[in-house]
């Protein structure tokens, strides 16, 4: 744990977060089995911890068979554990201000529940873990609701330098995710109104977080490469 007198290095002032923070330990431990397969263990701390617990919630999909008196078995609740350390580890990358030009991923958020392309499975607390990145880092926050995002030439007007992450919020049904390639694996142009043009480098552009109540469809290498769901 230490202060912002510790940091040794320039910030911006409001990236700063003063508010009284303390460190209390680690909140959950995954251990992994011979065969491949997650398991883990909350502490004390942990099971106090309401964001955890909500994320554990919203990994669990097991609960209508539960509620209903039905069996499940464990490689059910092996996804379950799945979906979580998924969450976790999507959000520990967006928190992370480092760049990896060998990993270069969009996070997506999607509805665990099959549908066909085109239904909407809403209400799953997608959103909150954007919200979560608000009080967390610096982010941009794009209504993907728009139909004419893609077409808007001021689309990133409010990326700038300082943002680290673009909340693109609820995009709708056959969203060109292709048009975000090059923002994802390089550099990213930003129009903003006024006429001034930026680029900003790979090592220094934001990360992308997509919640969606819809099936993003794509396919090829750069597709697998450029998404993590």
């Amino acid at each position: 744990q230490v202060g912002y007198e510790s940091v040794n290095h320039h910030v911006w002032r409001d990236r700063r977060r003063d508010i009284p923070a303390s460190y209390i330990g680690k909140l959950i431990r995954f251990t992994e089995t011979s065969d491949g397969v997650y398991r883990y263990t909350l502490t004390a701390e942990g099971k106090q911890c309401h964001f955890l617990q909500f994320l554990i919630n919203a990994s669990n999909f097991t609960w209508r068979k539960a509620k209903a008196g039905d069996a499940i078995d464990q490689k059910e609740l092996d996804e379950d554990i799945q979906h979580l350390l998924s969450k976790l580890c999507s959000i520990g990358y967006m928190a992370m201000d480092a760049k990896d030009p060998n990993v270069t991923k969009a996070v997506i958020a999607m509805d665990g529940k099959e549908g066909a392309v085109g239904e909407s499975n809403g209400r799953s607390g997608k959103s909150l873990v954007g919200e979560l990145m608000r009080h967390v880092t610096t982010i941009a926050y794009i209504n993907g609701k728009k139909r004419d995002l893609l077409e808007d030439q001021f689309v990133w007007n409010d990326v700038s330098e300082k943002t680290r992450v673009v909340f693109v919020d609820d995009v709708l049904q056959n969203f060109n995710f292709e048009f975000l390639f090059p923002c994802i694996t390089g550099d990213w142009t930003v129009n903003y109104k006024g006429g001034r043009r930026v680029t900003f480098p790979f090592s220094k552009s934001p990360k992308l977080y997509i919640p969606t109540n819809h099936a993003i469809k794509g396919s090829g290498s750069s597709y697998s490469d450029c998404t993590r769901d």
